[in-house]
């Protein structure tokens, strides 16, 4: 679930390596904003945003497919079976 609000001296991110830039930390705050409020309009339980450059880039929210459309987006599985011959590229991963 996410936070409803920033308590003071807190932040709702964690830079995990480097310094972030002003703009970085503006698409961060922003996309956490708007991931808590799609978050609190829908009350669904998951919700994820993306910005770039200040812009918003992307939204999603979690939702349960009907089953015909979840079994559309498993139709026709890759054949990962070992018989399969590699592919080129994996080919130059093993040398």
């Amino acid at each position: 679930m996410l936070p409803t609000a920033m308590t003071a001296g807190t932040w709702p991110l964690e830079v995990l390596h480097g310094q972030p830039s002003p703009i970085n930390l503006l698409d961060a705050l922003n996309a956490w904003q708007l991931a808590r409020e799609a978050h609190a309009a829908t009350g669904l339980p998951a919700a994820a945003a993306s910005f770039k450059h200040v812009s918003p880039a992307g939204a999603a929210l979690a939702v349960n497919l009907p089953p015909d459309l979840a079994r559309a987006y498993e139709a026709d599985p890759p054949d990962l079976s070992p018989a399969a011959p590699p592919s080129p590229l994996q080919e130059r991963r093993r040398r």
